[in-house]
């Protein structure tokens, strides 16, 4: 969201009561232009829950979050929290966070994946534009793990999606799963994470699959 954006959807979230849980798991992965305010940041009436994660840029297994509400909302999520999920091995995984806190600086460990992360999404970004067909369109991210690709209107995302699996062996999540309405949604996007892999197997993966995508697009 833009600026102008965020503090529109604050105004009317405290002009009509309701409440806006800001999920920002991504926010200090970001690699290019400014970094935006938070909601949460301009909020003075306690509208916006902030939702966070360490899983994110420090280890997945973790899986540690963190929130930012008014005291009254905690409270309430933290009894919550605490006849749904067992507490079980989780003291000791946030204690030796807490540790990792103290010793590093982890601005700068976030700065160091920020440059990793980024060399790998224009990679992908210029590998997509050499050898995908010019009708699929793509997302071009600020930040995050993933792009967005687009093919044609009335295309078959989950078949092709399919076809990369068997044929190609690459793997690729499609976008009906990121919709309300799951695979009833007619949706012809899917997504790309562009960190998990090495430079050599970006470029490698892309290439196969736009020569995929041109096969499959011409039938």
């Amino acid at each position: 969201m833009s600026l102008q954006k965020r503090k529109a959807v604050y105004e009317l979230a405290v002009k009509y009561q309701v409440l806006i849980l800001e999920d920002n798991v991504y926010g200090e992965l970001r690699y290019r232009n400014a970094p935006l305010p938070n909601i949460k940041e301009f909020d003075t009436e306690g509208t916006v829950v902030y939702v966070g994660s360490v899983s994110k840029w420090i280890a997945p297994a973790m899986r540690i979050g963190f929130l930012a509400a008014n005291r009254e909302l905690i409270s309430l999520i933290l009894s919550i929290k605490a006849a749904l999920v067992p507490n079980e091995g989780t003291d000791m995984i946030q204690c030796s966070l807490w540790k990792m806190f103290e010793e590093n600086d982890m601005h700068e460990e976030i700065r160091k994946i920020c440059k990793i992360y980024s060399r790998k999404l224009f990679l992908m970004e210029e590998c997509m534009d050499e050898f995908f067909p010019a009708s699929v369109r793509r997302s071009s991210p600020d930040g995050g793990m993933y792009i967005w690709v687009t093919l044609p209107e009335g295309s078959d995302v989950q078949a092709f999606c399919r076809e990369s699996a068997i044929r190609i062996h690459i793997p690729i999540t499609p976008g009906h799963d990121f919709y309300v309405g799951g695979a009833k949604q007619q949706c012809t996007s899917m997504r790309f994470n562009f960190v998990k892999e090495n430079m050599e197997d970006i470029a490698y993966g892309i290439e196969r699959v736009g020569e995929l995508m041109k096969h499959y697009l011409s039938l």
